[in-house]
């Protein structure tokens, strides 16, 4: 829906935004309501005009309560709950004896609920956060507040760039984007405030060449106008159908001119189309003749498993496959049962090696005297992505834990077997495909000292829902450089042609 408000005749008209056909004008408040907001699913609005705030019926236009507060404020701002049932207000003084509060309201009954002290200046924002047990607000003076609802305390507070117009929750609530009068962005932790992300200079979506920028979490796009920003699903996600909540700031204009409002209406975090998932999950720690891994690769794939059902895959996982033999007998159960997926994915920690050009991951009964015996006895990368063509998936990946040193000492210095070597992925000819590497190539990986091997240790860290797959995997790499102090830097090559997002 969009509301549009005709300050010289003191009118609102209702449209429908997908047809932009006029289903009703009914007659508003003298000198037009200063802000307004839609309940979550549409059925009434709130338009708020000096100390009151008029419920509307959104079908029909008519007027179904007025709610009125101290003649000492103006209100300036609204947010409904997520399912509807309060409503947030922000106002400023408008005497001496006024204040700049907040007041939470029961939209049924129309009474006040509870009143929080607010701001030093003008409140220009609010939102509920998605739980409903917390109030974000915003004030003229720049400062950002959160208060918990059920002790009326102010938990914390921070100052932005600029007074904030607007908020959007995301993931989950657990952050909120910021909008500020500067036209800058922030992006901030819920529970503390803490300042994550800033987006600068984006310029208007009405810009040509506007490009818009992603949430941290990769699933909206961020639609930028004056003092304002709209979020739309990234165009690997579809929207679900569950609301959530989101703040929006109304501009407005002096008399004389008309304004509008887009009731842009929220959903939950979008769920990936890339539906079939499948993974194929092998850890390798006890080798019979090389250097042992301290169980860590097993541990890598035990956590990797639960982390990928827990993001919808279907995963087949092994432990210490002994011979070159029984990884072709994975591969080959994990092809009929992953042919034509959305995302395939294959991850394997524990020894791997480079000889003569070619990387292969290492069973844990090979023996492997000489570098010849590689060839018979491991089992080469190239299969997997053999494999991967024939699969026919539309996403591919690989995630190879494998770079640990070389087991087999006695040839290591001679011809190979320190690292891997990057893939040539124009050899490949496979589209959408992404191959990462747990250290740069000739690079060696460390095994860690805790529970998982370094790199996994990473991985796990920011393998969540909703991520993209390269912010995935840069976060990783960051954390990996921190944790070894530069020393151990993962390597990716990619012909990804669309966004993954997990």
């Amino acid at each position: 829906m969009l509301v549009a408000i005709d300050g010289d005749n003191d009118v609102f008209t209702l449209y429908d935004a997908q047809t932009g056909k006029s289903l009703w004008t009914q007659t508003a408040w003298a000198n037009w309501g200063k802000t307004l907001a839609f309940s979550p699913n549409e059925t009434f609005f709130v338009s708020a005009n000096g100390s009151s705030i008029k419920v509307y019926n959104t079908q029909t236009g008519s007027l179904l309560k007025t709610m009125t507060s101290d003649a000492n404020v103006e209100v300036n701002t609204l947010a409904f709950d997520a399912d509807g049932n309060r409503l947030v207000s922000g106002s400023s003084s408008r005497s001496k004896s006024g204040s700049n509060v907040l007041n939470i309201w029961d939209t049924q009954a129309g009474k006040l609920l509870q009143t929080l002290p607010g701001h030093t200046s003008a409140v220009t924002s609010v939102a509920l956060t998605p739980d409903g047990n917390r109030l974000l607000s915003a004030g003229e003076d720049s400062t950002l507040k959160l208060w918990d609802l059920k002790t009326d305390d102010e938990l914390t507070s921070m100052t932005t760039v600029a007074p904030a117009v607007g908020f959007h929750f995301l993931d989950e609530g657990r952050q909120v984007l910021v909008i500020t009068k500067a036209n800058i962005l922030e992006v901030r932790e819920t529970a503390t405030l803490k300042l994550l992300k800033t987006y600068e200079n984006t310029g208007f979506f009405t810009d040509p060449n506007y490009q818009p920028p992603l949430t941290p979490d990769g699933q909206y796009e961020i639609y930028v106008y004056y003092q304002s920003a709209f979020l739309k699903p990234a165009r690997s996600f579809v929207a679900s159908s569950q609301p959530t909540t989101v703040s929006q700031q109304v501009v407005t204009k002096p008399t004389g001119a008309s304004t509008s409002t887009t009731s842009v209406k929220p959903s939950s975090p979008p769920v990936s189309t890339l539906t079939k998932r499948y993974a194929l999950v092998i850890g390798n720690s006890g080798y019979k003749a090389g250097r042992e891994l301290a169980g860590r690769p097993l541990n890598d794939a035990r956590d990797i498993t639960a982390r990928l059902q827990a993001l919808g895959f279907t995963v087949t996982k092994h432990e210490d496959l002994t011979d070159k033999q029984a990884f072709e007998r994975a591969f080959q159960q994990f092809g009929r049962q992953a042919r034509g997926a959305d995302v395939a994915l294959f991850f394997y920690a524990g020894h791997g090696i480079e000889v003569a050009g070619e990387n292969y991951i290492i069973p844990i009964g090979a023996t492997l005297e000489q570098k010849e015996d590689v060839r018979y006895e491991a089992f080469p990368v190239n299969t997997v992505l053999e494999e991967y063509r024939e699969l026919g998936a539309k996403n591919s990946v690989v995630l190879l834990d494998a770079c640990r040193e070389n087991p087999f000492r006695s040839w290591g210095r001679d011809g190979g077997g320190r690292g891997f070597k990057t893939i040539d992925l124009a050899k490949v000819q496979l589209d959408n495909l992404f191959i990462g590497y747990a250290t740069a190539p000739g690079s060696v990986a460390q095994n860690g000292s805790g529970r998982n091997g370094t790199f996994t240790t990473a991985l796990l860290k920011y393998l969540r829902q909703g991520e993209r797959f390269d912010d995935i995997f840069q976060d990783t790499t960051n954390e990996v450089l921190t944790m070894t102090n530069n020393t151990q830097r993962p390597f990716q090559t990619s012909s990804l042609r669309t966004r993954l997002i997990f």
